[in-house]
Parts: C-alpha cells; sequence; structure tokens
C-alpha cells in the first residue's frame, strides 16, 4: 500500500538571486503554474507550494493563515516576493502585512482584498461561489472543464476542444479535500483585507484579467484607491487565469516589475 504523503509539496525551480513563492486559488493546486515556469525560472528562484488539502499537500493538516506563515517563514531564509492567484492573493497579503521584513515584494493575480459584491465594491456573488463550491464537491470533473473553457481559453481562441486536451496536465492529482474547499470558501466570503495597507516600502504589483467575471475589472480602479503607490496591469482578451491565456505577457509584466523596482540588486 502507497505511503500517503503528509508533507506539505514545495517544489524548487531555477536558481535566481530573486526567490518568488507561489500561492495558487481555489480548488487548483501548484500544476497549474507549469506553462510559466520554464519562462522564469532562468531568472528567478520559485518557490511551488501546494496547499494544505490540495494536490500533493492532500493529507496535510489544514491550516489558518497564521500557522501557514509560520509555516513558510521557517522554510524561507531570505525576503522573498509573495506571490498569489486569487484566494491564494488573500495570503500573500496577510504575509506581507504582518511580516513585512521578511517580504521583499507582493504580487497579486485576479484576486482582491475582499472577493463579495457590495454596493459599492465590485465582486462576485456569494451564490456564485455556492455554486462553484458545490460543484468542486460533488463533481469536480465538470468543474475543471468548465474551468479551462472559461478562464484558461484565450479569448481570441476558438478551438475549445484543443484548448481543453493542452490543459489536460492540470488535472493529475486526486480532487482537493472536502475541508480545504470549506475552510477556502470561507476565506473567499468573510475575508476582508481593505484596511490592512502594506507598508509603503513594499512594492507592489497587481494583474487582472480585463474579461474576469470573478474578480471584475472595476476591483482594479477600487484598489488603486487604497493602494495608490501600487503598480497594476491589465490583460486584455484575459479572464481569470492569465498566466494559462497569456504565459508570456504575464511573465513580461512580472520581470518588468521587479526589473523596474531594482529588486534584482
Amino acid at each position: 500500500m502507497k505511503k500517503k504523503n503528509k508533507k506539505i509539496y514545495w517544489s524548487i525551480q531555477g536558481k535566481g538571486k530573486i526567490n518568488i513563492v507561489f500561492f495558487h486559488g481555489w480548488g487548483i493546486y501548484s500544476i497549474v503554474w507549469k506553462n510559466i515556469v520554464n519562462l522564469l525560472k532562468p531568472y528567478f528562484t520559485l518557490h511551488l507550494i501546494d496547499l494544505p488539502g490540495f494536490g500533493k499537500s492532500i493529507y496535510y493538516p489544514i491550516m489558518t493563515f497564521k500557522q501557514l506563515s509560520q509555516y513558510l517563514l521557517k522554510k524561507t531564509k531570505n525576503k522573498v516576493i509573495w506571490l498569489g492567484w486569487s484566494m491564494g492573493g488573500l495570503i500573500a497579503h496577510y504575509l506581507g502585512y504582518y511580516f513585512p521584513n521578511q517580504t521583499l515584494a507582493v504580487i497579486y493575480v485576479t484576486s482582491s482584498p475582499y472577493f463579495i459584491r457590495e454596493k459599492k465594491w465590485p465582486g462576485t456573488t456569494i451564490d456564485t461561489l455556492n455554486v462553484m463550491k458545490k460543484n468542486i464537491l460533488f463533481n469536480y470533473e465538470e468543474f475543471f472543464k468548465q474551468f479551462i473553457i472559461l478562464h484558461a481559453l484565450n479569448s481570441q481562441q476558438k478551438d475549445v476542444l484543443n484548448v481543453k486536451k493542452k490543459y489536460l496536465f492540470l488535472k493529475k492529482y486526486p480532487n482537493p479535500k472536502k475541508k480545504s474547499i470549506e475552510v477556502g470558501y470561507q476565506w473567499l466570503t468573510k475575508t476582508d483585507q481593505r484596511n490592512q495597507k502594506l507598508s509603503h516600502h513594499i512594492p507592489i504589483l497587481r494583474i487582472y484579467g480585463a474579461l474576469d467575471n470573478l474578480v471584475p475589472i472595476q476591483t482594479c480602479y477600487h484598489a488603486n484607491l487604497l493602494w495608490p503607490h501600487s503598480n497594476y496591469y491589465i490583460i486584455a482578451h484575459a479572464r481569470h487565469a492569465p498566466f494559462l491565456s497569456h504565459p508570456h505577457a504575464f511573465c513580461n509584466i512580472i520581470n518588468k516589475f521587479i526589473q523596474e523596482k531594482t529588486l534584482l540588486r
């Protein structure tokens, strides 16, 4: 009988001076970064993590932001760039806010300090996230297929079948644990980081998809008011996963940001 891996999966690729720690989103895992790893690892050291309950960390106990931060900080010796996609952006922000001395920069990818739509704040609805949660838990294969069609597909691409085949590698590991999906749902619906401003010494990059329906583009303009010193880019024709649909444009944005902020010195 195959032994269950009860460690947090942590893959390190590249040997660059700058360390970037990647946090995936809800319902997926670190393999989602596969398309950009080869584009970035010649320049940076990439840390690809499966959060507890996802991918190869499926048997690791679920952790709070605080517990996860303590675990991560023991593993990272130098200042790092925290990069979070969607839900992962909440974790990246937490680390940047509470541990500025261990933070070189924070990069948010189609993320938001608060995901739920309000009268004066753009976002998605609890009903939408509830439907997603049910699909992940009870029909993960269909959820996965729809995710690829809706978010990994470049809006200028028309061959849906070939795109689905191209991204079959994503469905490689077991379905995420129910508890990890439930906890992630609570993070997405309850976490509000709008009043938690990072130190002005920490460079911030925000990347959005122009056609994203989960983190609508209006979020970008509201976030500008919260974090006026931050940098942002909007990738045309991209949805919620621009690193899949527009990998070269995505990596060019990251490279330019790091060079302009002279983080390579």
